[in-house]
């Protein structure tokens, strides 16, 4: 099995994504190999295409102000979006369609369209988790197949052209270990019976 780079884990990771997206891809269209679902694998691959670098570079797709108009123009798909809580006049951007194709992927938030016995595309959808409105969809669009190819091809590309895309760090878990201590000495400190000062009760077993 051949190693990976954990310098540039995101790139990496995506890259691999895509290439065995396209291995799939061709055994889909090959009558004489094993069956694969290229639909069920382009799915999967939005992990690496789009949920984990979205966790790790964050601010600088947010930052990404690209109008749709002009994502369309460089061949990212020309979706239709429904955005029912967003104010009307504002401009999507790369950076708002991907939070909003991540959260909807990333919570199973997926409905498949089939025409003819066949996955035509899927529906997308994000409803807001806390508050009055809880539960009630904020966002929605439906992608053919051949969009979602678009879709993974293209951040790919992003993700190629981004010239600081800082290496992955572990947390220090022998730093995290001495606070938690630090914090159950405090705790334990506090009261013998367990009242904690914020009101809550810790059992008599304590931390």
């Amino acid at each position: 099995m051949c190693g990976i780079d954990n310098n540039d884990l995101v790139r990496e990771f995506a890259s691999r994504t895509k290439s065995n997206l396209d291995l799939v891809l061709s055994a889909a269209g090959d009558p004489t190999a094993k069956k694969a679902y290229e639909v069920t694998q382009l799915i999967n691959s939005m992990l690496g295409l789009l949920v984990l670098p979205h966790e790790h570079m964050r601010d600088k797709l947010n930052n990404d102000q690209t109008p749709l108009d002009a994502l369309v123009s460089q061949g990212w798909p020309n979706v239709t979006l429904k955005l029912w809580i967003l104010k009307k006049d504002i401009e999507t951007t790369l950076g708002q369609l991907m939070t909003l194709h991540r959260n909807g992927i990333a919570h199973y938030n997926i409905r498949f369209i089939n025409e003819g016995g066949r996955i035509a595309g899927i529906r997308l959808w994000n409803v807001l988790p806390t508050g009055p409105h809880a539960g009630k969809k904020v966002f929605e669009v439906t992608l053919t197949v051949e969009q979602l190819g678009q879709l993974a091809t293209r951040m790919l590309r992003w993700l190629k052209d981004q010239p600081d895309c800082a290496p992955l760090r572990e947390p220090d878990f022998a730093t995290a270990n001495m606070v938690y201590d630090d914090y159950a000495l405090r705790q334990k400190s506090k009261t013998r019976d367990g009242a904690l000062d914020d009101g809550s009760v810790m059992g008599r077993e304590g931390l």
